[in-house]
């Protein structure tokens, strides 16, 4: 299907599809994802929002903790992305970025 065709929904089911296969342990960035979905990573926006609908209804079943800002940090915005990804053997730098 041509995402470019998608209603908004659909488009935020898509989205929430990708960060649900991200695999244990790794992580994807906002743009990265909105790279995918909107074919402009400066559209990740739009793609914290749909994230954030869904965690709020599912945060413990959803992995939203594991996407990260362009600096490979986790988010500000809700609590524990950092002890949740550490949980799942991510190492972090000393600045706080996930370590490659």
């Amino acid at each position: 299907m041509n995402i470019s065709m998608m209603n908004q929904k659909d488009r935020s089911q898509y989205i929430l599809n990708l960060v649900k296969e991200i695999d244990y342990g790794t992580v994807r960035t906002y743009g990265d994802i909105a790279n995918e979905v909107y074919g402009d990573p400066a559209s990740a926006r739009g793609v914290a929002s749909a994230i954030k609908k869904k965690a709020q209804i599912d945060c413990k079943n959803f992995p939203w903790w594991r996407v990260v800002d362009r600096k490979l940090k986790p988010t500000q915005a809700k609590p524990g992305a950092r002890e949740l990804l550490e949980d799942e053997g991510v190492n972090f730098t000393q600045n706080g970025e996930v370590a490659d």
